[in-house]
């Protein structure tokens, strides 16, 4: 079917779509004729303006630029004129080569397009957002570039503020790649920073820094007018009224570059705030932009209950005025945002290893299922619920010879709460039996331990019923571990635990077919990690000598320190025997390039799907010459679906919004005609999919990554050929098409409409 266009208006696309063409269709096309001729056309009209409202956006987009360019030109001052008058007589090229002062290193081509398009920015006096995939090598882009402008005689200084993480890479890739540049990493406490100062920050051509010291001593660094801002992680600035936006902001600085693998995580406000950093005077009111391309107008006007001609305004005609608009609006937005982003997916400039990604299913356990009921309930004291539960176990793990009495000695105590509740004496008789049946010394000994683990329990938080969810999807044991250090871990852990009895089973099946290959285990909790830690380390199937499958890991959280940390990346990429790595997704995602590994366990998901996104790309990146599995636990029925749906639909707008734009710098890449082809069709499936309730996303991943397959299982049910077959890195496994599409996966839905409705409201804003 014909799209719109600047000739053609949404009128007229409907007339020619459904009006009479030719005496033979008649009858049919004349029915269709007669319900434009009824259609609402005030509705149609307001409809046309919203599409004639976005155009317009564009173009005044392109006369802000003018006039922002005509006005730095005025009130340049003279050392910032003469650095750009460097770059504007010299010798102009249709392409720059590599710099000289780049070595070590040869520069790939998406790479020499992605240090032109930076170049290009400067010459124009422009800024923006290097947004390429994970893994593309943003960093060496963004150094070939300060190689550049360093070899006509620019030499800053430049800033480079980045998370505290990957301020040791920057200086790595600097130091291997860029001897020429002279830096200093601006790090480390009060005293030493002021050190660092003493020397002078101006004697150096680059800055590396984090975003906390940045806050810290933004004193001292407004006081230096920068050549450049470079922003490592630049999504970090999504919230405009944040203190690291508006102090980075108000720094001396002639050009600014965000770098961001994830430019769009959650909605178009997020990704406004990056364009006002980048282009304060163009993109200045969110409203406005908002107003330029706002989706639920027009569906509320396509929807319009009161509308007069509802009868006539049929299903079909909703859906074609629908999805038409929806495209105007997106490729509108898309004309906007082309001359500041460039955007390039590992799939279209790099031949990677193919990647698998699996969602592995499994039910709750039945421990995990009594625990989830009480915590929806809110007239249950879950503490008290929690202690009767925990307490029988610990004595049973630890102390044996007592585990026959728990039972009794449990009446007793719950005769004795009653008591204190109802402040009166109850039958004193039954008492006096239940005692009579147990010991002095037998109570004093249950005493403290009931008491111990009562004390352990009280020390932990329980008001947030979403992180307790969460946690409880995870293990039951995140409240209390029932084993005492000199305790031997049963298989009851394992049993206890849905998402483990999945590890259990994956884990020894790709050991026994890969026995060199290196795993990395995500988590959203530290205590997550330290559960599996001791499962790895503890388990007679791990750490018996004579175990096929002897393990030592690796971990790290958000508390381990830099020694810690690069202790523990040093052990894991070099030592051959440490083939497990616990990561805190949010620690970890970050900055490390973790190749050596060729599977990667999502224990839970993220809140935000790009912080998952990006954990995968620590292995499936530059470097890596495997193919690599990915596999993603999650618990039937729970919290963690109406997370997996909201996740989903945020990477559909994430799809829409940037990977459809083009945004690559680059049309000799491709061709043109099937690209745009590609792109209607892709757009479509998008649009469909993002209305749709019960899909999971499987078009979603067929579109984000060719080579990725998306499979359900679920765990309790995998037989062995499932095992074999998930566990495969056998490249045929790769080149088929084993995609479930969201016809086929809605008949697979485990919670119905209403507890899903009922579980999101415990998600609140945090999935907003």
């Amino acid at each position: 079917m014909e799209t719109l266009s600047e000739e053609k208006t949404l009128a007229e696309l409907l007339a020619k779509e459904y009006g009479p063409s030719n005496e033979a269709s008649g009858s049919e096309n004349g029915v269709k004729s007669e319900k434009i001729d009824k259609l609402d056309h005030n509705k149609l009209k307001k409809l046309q303006i919203l599409i004639d409202q976005s155009k317009a956006f564009s173009q005044i987009i392109s006369s802000s630029l003018v006039q922002q360019k005509t006005e730095e030109e005025k009130t340049d001052d003279d050392e910032h004129k003469a650095k750009r008058q460097k770059i504007e007589t010299s010798p102009k090229l249709d392409t720059y080569k590599q710099p000289k002062s780049l070595v070590n290193v040869t520069l790939k081509p998406h790479q020499i397009i992605g240090m032109n398009w930076l170049i290009s920015l400067y010459e124009n006096g422009l800024n923006g957002i290097l947004a390429d995939e994970m893994g593309l090598g943003k960093t060496v882009q963004t150094i070939s570039l300060l190689c550049f402008l360093l070899e006509q005689g620019i030499q800053g200084p430049f800033i480079i503020v980045a998370p505290l993480s990957v301020v040791s890479n920057w200086t790595l890739e600097l130091e291997t790649f860029a001897p020429s540049l002279t830096f200093l990493s601006y790090v480390g406490d009060k005293n030493h920073r002021a050190k660092l100062r003493r020397k002078s920050l101006r004697k150096f051509n680059v800055i590396v820094t984090s975003y906390e010291i940045s806050l810290i001593d933004f004193p001292y660094l407004k006081n230096i007018n920068w050549s450049y801002l470079v922003v490592d992680e630049g999504h970090r600035l999504k919230n405009a009224n944040c203190m690291l936006f508006t102090k980075l902001k108000s720094l001396h600085v002639s050009n600014r570059i965000l770098l961001t693998g994830t430019p769009l995580q959650n909605n178009l406000a997020e990704l406004w705030s990056l364009l006002n950093f980048i282009l304060p005077d163009v993109f200045h009111d969110f409203a406005t932009f908002q107003s330029y391309f706002n989706f639920s107008e027009f569906e509320s006007l396509v929807n319009d209950e009161n509308d007069a001609h509802t009868e006539t305004n049929s299903q079909e005609f909703k859906s074609l005025i629908s999805m038409e608009i929806r495209r105007a609006l997106v490729d509108n937005l898309h004309t906007i945002l082309k001359p500041f982003i460039l955007r390039r997916l590992k799939n279209d400039v790099l031949t990677l290893p193919p990647k698998r990604e699996y969602i592995i299913y499994s039910n709750l356990s039945p421990l995990q299922s009594f625990l989830y009921s009480q915590m929806l309930q809110p007239t249950v004291n879950f503490r008290s619920q929690l202690l009767k539960v925990t307490f029988p176990f610990y004595v049973k793990y630890n102390f044996p010879d007592l585990e026959k009495y728990t039972e009794q000695y449990l009446v007793l105590k719950e005769e004795e709460i009653n008591d204190e509740n109802n402040d009166e004496n109850n039958d004193e008789k039954t008492k006096e039996v239940t005692k009579s049946k147990l010991r002095k010394s037998i109570i004093w000994e249950l005493d403290e331990h009931y008491n111990f683990v009562k004390s352990q329990l009280k020390m932990k938080r329980l008001s947030n019923p979403l992180m307790q969810l969460r946690q409880l999807c995870d293990s039951p044991y995140h409240y209390f571990f029932p084993w005492n250090d000199d305790t031997k871990i049963t298989d009851e852990m394992i049993l206890n635990t849905s998402k483990l009895q999945s590890l259990d089973s994956i884990i020894p099946k790709l050991f026994e077919k890969y026995p060199n290959q290196k795993i990395l285990i995500f988590s959203q909790f530290k205590a997550t990690l330290e559960l599996l830690d001791t499962y790895f380390t503890e388990h007679p199937k791990f750490n018996n000598k004579n175990s096929v499958f002897p393990l030592k890991t690796c971990i790290l959280t958000g508390s381990s320190s830099k020694e810690e940390r690069d202790e523990a990346i040093n052990t894991f990429t070099t030592d051959p025997d440490h083939k497990i790595f616990l990561l805190s997704t949010r620690a970890a995602n970050l900055g490390l390039n973790l190749t050596s590994a060729t599977t990667v366990i999502l224990y839970d998901s993220d809140l935000n799907p790009m912080v998952d996104l990006q954990a995968i790309a620590r292995v499936h990146r530059i470097g890596q010459t495997n193919p690599c599995l990915v596999y993603r636990l999650a618990t039937k029925a729970t919290v963690e679906e109406a997370i997996w749906e909201r996740v989903v639909k945020k990477r559909v707008l994430e799809g829409i919004v940037i990977e459809l734009g083009d945004f690559d710098g680059s049309n000799s890449l491709k061709n043109v005609k099937s690209n745009k082809n590609k792109k209607e069709s892709v757009l479509d499936s998008l649009l469909n999919f993002y209305s749709s309730k019960t899909s999971y996303g499987s078009s979603l991943s067929k579109y984000n990554d060719p080579s990725l397959s998306l499979s359900l299982f679920d765990s309790n049910q995998l037989t062995e050929s499932e095992l074999e077959e998930i566990t495969s890195h056998d490249l045929q496994k790769y080149s088929e098409n084993h995609h479930i599409d969201g016809s086929e996966m809605a008949h697979l839905r485990l919670l119905s409409e209403s507890d899903l409705t009922s579980q999101t409201g415990l998600l609140g804003d945090a999935l907003m």
